[in-house]
């Protein structure tokens, strides 16, 4: 769980084609996520986010999907105040070329 307003840290570091990431226990002030991918050439990639009641990576509700686009980088991301007390990433690489990254950020 990360702690304070100001706070951020890594929700999730995906590295292949299609990924889920850990759950992590978030606390219910209004938050921020993003996404940053990048690969060798051009890539795309879309990252979904959860929010669920348990602490698990089944069956969350969707909050909202950052779409990347790039070549060499690309970020973007949301705010949200939902109070879940479990948020989880999933990623989705459909084109790339070289080892694609996305990192997804959650901060308050």
């Amino acid at each position: 769980m990360y702690g304070r307003i100001g706070s951020t840290n890594t929700l999730a570091v995906f590295t292949a084609a299609s990924q889920t990431g850990a759950i992590q226990r978030a606390i219910p002030d209004p938050k921020v996520v993003q996404a940053v991918g990048s690969a060798a050439g051009a890539f795309t990639a879309a990252v979904s986010i959860y929010g669920t009641t348990g602490n698990t990576t089944t069956n969350g509700v969707l909050l909202g999907t950052i779409s990347l686009s790039g070549t060499g980088t690309a970020t973007d991301g949301f705010a949200f105040s939902a109070p879940w007390p479990y948020i989880y990433a999933v990623s989705t690489v459909t084109a790339f070329t070289g080892s694609p990254t996305v990192t997804v950020y959650l901060g308050v």
